[in-house]
């Protein structure tokens, strides 16, 4: 099922650029209309409800999103992401369970809720990211 593959990466891929371009058609587009996006703060459900969530972030804290890797098969995604923002930077993990069209229908987040203590760097504080080949520093 290579296709289904690659359709599912250029979806994950889809919806980390309407993130970063806060863009509603772009959710629209990757996003099932059963959508569900479970992470730390709570869930969201559906489609416009994610897009009104990551354009407030967008906006409230100048956020952009990498893409540092990406593990992608028939059914499911991972991705580990760096988010940036207005003076900070966070480290995390999402996945991803697609549906038959290869839209998102699922995501859950694995990360710590910097915003609770106040901190500016939210990463591994002994991990090499470097010396990895991450990102260290906002790319815009």
């Amino acid at each position: 099922m290579p296709d289904r593959i690659a359709a599912n990466r250029a979806t994950v891929e889809a919806y980390y650029a309407a993130c970063n371009g806060a863009s509603r058609d772009g959710f629209r587009a990757c996003l099932a209309p059963d959508f569900e996006h479970h992470h730390p703060s709570g869930a969201v459900h559906g489609p416009d409800a994610e897009a009104d969530r990551w354009s407030a972030s967008v906006a409230g804290s100048n956020s952009h999103w990498v893409i540092e890797r990406l593990l992608v098969d028939e059914t499911t995604a991972v991705a580990e992401w760096t988010r940036y923002g207005t003076g900070e930077r966070h480290r995390g993990t999402e996945w991803y369970a697609f549906d038959d069209a290869s839209r998102i229908r699922l995501i859950w987040n694995h990360y710590p809720e910097p915003r609770a203590s106040g901190q500016a760097v939210s990463e591994l504080p002994t991990f090499p990211y470097a010396g990895e080949g991450y990102t260290t520093g906002d790319p815009r």
